[in-house]
């Protein structure tokens, strides 16, 4: 297994469901981390589904991008699960269980979207005979009581298309061959008994057990995994991240018609408060993003630049700039570079505007 990084939603602490699945991956060297402001493009999300149904609904619309595993507190509520999730897992269930359904889910949708990133169809194949007197007859019924359109799989290979491939069991040297000659498909095994289960798994196969499998499980399942093509597909057909929203909240302290002036002249992406004066502007610039200052006049400009001073001091402080309609004087240059402020030269808002958001990103 090489390197595979899992991003966390909700409660991750001490004994929570998350807590321990958390520490069970990292312990196999599987790197956990809170997803936050992150938007990765590859990896797994484990959700706290101790949490609710609307965390599982808004991590979906944040980074649809990624498989979605829910971590609960028991394996026993199932299908329910898995009809608003990818798949599932608990600290009840086998840790090699935990492990192998991160792993492949992750795998798979790595290969899918890295191999076959613009496939031309999209099909669900049935690999092995369906005839009354071979093994994937009932499954095959199965498919066809859900409405499920499939065709036997008759190509040698599929470079281009995408979907999912069902077969009986496939000898180890054969499952490997079909995923390299199919890479874009989910490759999922019917295996006869638990322990051919147990081999497709190792090689990154999904696998039901089939005399065990229920038509509702396969239901559910099969939605999922065409829901998850899609997703992975057109991630921005279902995205709905607040962050997209989210615009720079800057507080401009200088002289007010200037803050008025770029605030009418700002855009959408930016929201700038005012304030003319240095008094309470301290409670003020913690509520903000970011704090620029126009150290305008001699006397306006000592206050200002006390300000900025102590505002330096502070340990939780916000993105500091400091506004020059002209060039900037070396000293205060010198100063705001020691100090880790931004110097922005410019009497044009358009161009302040991009600065600002620069450093914002």
């Amino acid at each position: 297994m090489g390197y595979m990084q899992v991003y966390r939603v909700g409660n991750s602490s001490g004994e929570s469901p998350l807590g321990k699945i958390s520490r069970l991956l990292t312990g196999e060297g599987i790197d956990c981390d809170d997803l936050g402001d992150d938007r990765p493009d590859n990896g797994c999300v484990l959700i706290d589904f101790t949490q609710g149904e609307d965390l599982v609904n808004e991590t979906v619309a944040t980074v649809p991008q990624l498989p979605q595993i829910l971590a609960a507190s028991t394996m026993t509520l199932g299908l329910r699960q898995l009809a608003i999730a990818d798949d599932f897992v608990s600290p009840d269930m086998p840790d090699a269980e935990i492990i192998r359904r991160v792993t492949t889910i992750t795998n798979a949708a790595i290969r899918i979207v890295e191999d076959v990133p613009d496939p031309d169809k999209k099909r669900v194949l049935v690999d092995g005979g369906t005839g009354e007197e071979d093994p994937l007859y009932g499954f095959a019924k199965v498919l066809e009581e859900l409405g499920v359109e499939w065709e036997p799989l008759e190509d040698e290979n599929d470079m281009q298309g995408t979907g999912i491939i069902y077969s009986h069991y496939r000898r180890l040297s054969y499952a490997r061959l079909l995923q390299s000659d199919f890479p874009g498909y989910y490759h999922i095994q019917m295996a006869p008994n638990p322990e051919l289960r147990e081999e497709a798994l190792s090689v990154g196969d999904f696998s039901y057990v089939t005399p065990k499998v229920e038509s509702a499980e396969v239901g559910e399942r099969h939605t999922r995994f065409m829901e998850m093509l899609d997703r992975m597909r057109d991630p921005d057909a279902v995205r709905d991240d607040p962050m997209d929203d989210q615009s720079l909240d800057a507080l401009f302290i200088g002289d007010r018609n200037i803050g008025n002036n770029l605030q009418n002249e700002f855009g959408d992406d930016i929201e700038l408060a005012t304030m003319a004066t240095t008094a309470g502007a301290m409670a003020e610039a913690k509520k903000h993003d970011l704090v620029l200052i126009y150290l305008g006049g001699k006397e306006d400009a000592k206050q200002r630049l006390a300000f900025l001073q102590m505002l330096l001091k502070e340990k939780d402080k916000p993105d500091l700039a400091l506004l020059f309609l002209k060039q900037a004087p070396d000293q205060l240059r010198a100063f705001c570079q020691k100090n880790n402020v931004a110097v922005i030269e410019s009497n044009r808002p358009s161009e302040i505007a991009d600065s600002l958001l620069a450093l914002s990103a």
